[in-house]
């Protein structure tokens, strides 16, 4: 079987890299995730092959419909009150919301979708779909919804938009983590003004540090990665630079500096990147900070974070040492002011006394 083209393979960068690892073409492999996702679990074993169509090619994802509700003019689409014309769309998995509030809107006849959150992070409570179902609050509607209206028609058509589709597009539902996600990084872009600056460390002594001491402590059950050292040097140049452990409040304008040292992780899991918090960062030593680490990135790629393990960060750190490159622009966890991004240790040529020599960078 023909492997596919690296850009028609769907999976996040720490499958790739550990097919890379393992030597295994991710072309061959048969995903078992949403529309093919090649998931960690794919990997093990005897690679598969994707479904073909007579001509050889691989089988698209059906094109998904576009409903249209009708709706007379002055009616709310949102009505408790059942109706044929209006059809409950699908379950909408990109919504952030519960079991039991996804169920309420099941019983009262209220398009979730169409709902918007006033819960964390725009989380549809109860109290959005009863309060929808009554038609009671103008916000119960999202903006995104488009009407088109006419004078010399008696009732109107709503319609999400959507670009025409392609027989070689494929349609990924957003879980709510991603949803969740992309709503929180939109809103960290629109609401503050970012730049970022770039630099270089030599950290050639930490590398011989951990390389000496990762086998002793690999023994006592602790992975010592260069992260905890990072962190350790945050809290450091956060206490040296207030302005940094900050966070922006807007409606009172004024700029709160912290007290505390909670030091958000970026992690990389299926569902996107998910920062657990590390929380009193300062009064941990590097043991600890690594202890904290592993158990909260463990816990993350296993959902089994609790919702206030990702609250509360003054400050965060993401890196792309696993995946490669030396510099990026990495967005605020916004009310934060600041994030810190670390590259991947490299060999670069460095000027010691007045001799060029190799240093880790």
């Amino acid at each position: 079987m023909a492997s596919r083209h690296s850009d028609d393979i769907l999976a996040v960068p720490r499958v790739r890299i550990l097919a890379r690892k393992q030597g295994i073409d991710l072309g061959a492999v048969q995903g078992t995730g949403v529309f093919g996702n090649i998931r960690l679990a794919d990997l093990q074993g005897q690679a598969g092959s994707p479904a073909l169509n007579a001509a050889g090619q691989p089988v698209a994802a059906a094109s998904p419909a576009v409903a249209h509700v009708a709706v007379a003019p002055g009616e709310r689409p949102l009505s408790g009150a059942p109706s044929s014309a209006q059809p409950l769309a699908a379950s909408h998995p990109e919504v952030l919301a519960s079991p039991s509030t996804r169920r309420l809107a099941r019983e009262l006849k209220v398009d979730i979708g169409m709902v918007k959150g006033t819960g964390e992070h725009g989380m549809v409570t109860k109290t959005d779909i009863r309060d929808a179902a009554k038609g009671g609050i103008a916000s119960a509607v999202q903006p995104t919804v488009q009407a088109t209206a006419s004078a010399d028609m008696s009732a109107r058509s709503i319609s999400a938009p959507v670009r025409s589709p392609s027989s070689a597009d494929l349609y990924i539902p957003m879980s709510a983590t991603r949803a969740a996600i992309a709503r929180k990084m939109t809103e960290s872009s629109h609401a503050a003004a970012l730049v970022t600056h770039m630099d270089e460390a030599d950290v050639t002594d930490l590398v011989a540090l951990r390389e000496k001491e990762k086998e002793r402590l690999a023994q006592q059950g602790i992975k010592l990665t260069y992260l905890p050292f990072f962190v350790k040097a945050v809290v450091v140049a956060l206490q040296q630079h207030p302005y940094f452990n900050a966070m922006l409040d807007e409606p009172n304008q004024r700029i709160v500096l912290h007290k505390q040292y909670h030091i958000g992780i970026a992690v990389d899991t299926e569902e996107g990147l998910i920062v657990p918090v590390v929380r009193n960062a300062d009064k941990l030593n590097i043991l600890e900070v690594a202890a904290a680490i592993q158990d909260l990135s463990g816990r993350a790629r296993t959902h089994k974070l609790r919702l206030d393990e990702m609250q509360g960060s003054t400050f965060s750190i993401s890196s792309i040492g696993s995946v490669g490159g030396t510099h990026f622009t990495p967005l605020t966890n916004y009310p934060e002011v600041s994030i810190l991004g670390i590259g991947s240790i490299r060999d670069r040529p460095a000027v010691r006394d007045g001799a060029v020599v190799v240093r880790k960078m």
